[in-house]
């Protein structure tokens, strides 16, 4: 099935409440009916913030959005990133995910695949990813 799941594994600490800026650390596992994509990330809670605010542009301006956290060097490629077609009449969309395994990861060995989903699934999986900085550690967000 596919699916994009964000495990939260470690948390700076400090209030949650605060207007702070939180760095975390993730598992970011990516899966379609091919290929399953599992690497660990650490994230600031305003970049979940912007995917989640991708994720409404992508609703609400039906315009596809890119959401890019890799980190590009002449022969490598580490990071993520998240391009997010708008629904289709039937409200299907496409995200393209492109995940860098391990740091420096050679650009030959990056995986670039499409995991599908719904509108109203991608609804609900942005606006748990604004709070992500509010889960506890080994809590996940799920996209389907």
């Amino acid at each position: 099935m596919d699916n994009i799941i964000f495990k939260k594994i470690w948390n700076d600490s400090g209030e949650i409440g605060s207007n702070r800026n939180f760095l975390f650390e993730v598992k970011l596992t990516c899966t379609n009916e091919n290929i399953m994509v599992s690497e660990i990330y650490y994230m600031w809670n305003d970049r979940a913030k912007n995917i989640a605010e991708a994720i409404k542009k992508v609703i609400k301006n039906q315009k596809e959005q890119i959401v890019d956290f890799t980190e590009k060097k002449e022969n490598t490629i580490t990071g993520y990133s998240l391009k997010i077609s708008p629904p289709d009449v039937h409200g299907h969309i496409l995200i393209f995910v492109e995940m860098g395994i391990g740091n420096d990861c050679k650009k030959e060995h990056y995986s670039k695949f499409i995991v599908e989903t719904e509108l109203g699934l991608l609804e609900q999986f942005g606006n748990k990813i604004e709070k992500m900085a509010e889960l506890g550690l080994d809590e996940e967000i799920a996209l389907n």
